[in-house]
């Protein structure tokens, strides 16, 4: 009577609209059709093993949140380049963690392996480079509440799953 874990993931692909951008990769049409019966399930599985999925999941909570302006992508620099880009129309806004205090509904977000260090370096990055960045974001869900100075994020595909990490923040938040 469970339910597999990578049925909600292929959930998050349809339901966040994302799935038809991955139509050339196997398993992806699967999936399309999965939760309506097990034809197709072993490779839509292993498109949903296979397949990167943290900003598919960002996408989707954004998405069930209606939060306006916000406009889903199969990977996190899109949403962190449209919010430097198109700060005023978007739903993010591009800051430097050094001198702002995260709150609930922001994106926390980082670049993993590659030569971007610091605010600069992601500004500079997004600005000038057309290709993608190896990121991750994580939706904070509260933070700096009474005096822990802790921020709790949720991310997806974070050690295979839906993840809430604490993070400790500075004296100033």
């Amino acid at each position: 009577g469970r339910t597999p874990a990578w049925r909600p993931v292929a959930g998050y692909w349809r339901e966040s609209g994302l799935l038809p951008q991955m139509r050339g990769y196997s398993g992806a049409s699967e999936c399309a059709v999965a939760e309506r019966g097990s034809m197709g399930a072993p490779a839509c599985r292993a498109f949903v093993v296979d397949q990167p999925w943290s900003a598919v999941f960002v996408s989707w909570v954004l998405m069930q949140a209606r939060v306006p302006g916000f406009r889903p992508s199969a990977g996190h620099v899109d949403y962190v380049r449209q919010s430097f880009r198109n700060g005023e129309d978007n739903a993010y806004e591009f800051h430097d963690i050094a001198g702002a205090r995260p709150g609930t509904g922001d994106l926390l977000c980082y670049v993993r392996g590659q030569d971007v260090f610091g605010h600069a370096g992601l500004r500079a990055a997004v600005a000038n480079r057309r290709e993608g960045l190896n990121m991750h974001c994580e939706i904070v869900v509260a933070a700096n509440s009474g005096n822990d100075n802790t921020a709790y994020l949720i991310g997806g595909n974070v050690q295979q799953g839906g993840t809430m990490r604490l993070v400790s923040l500075n004296r100033g938040g």
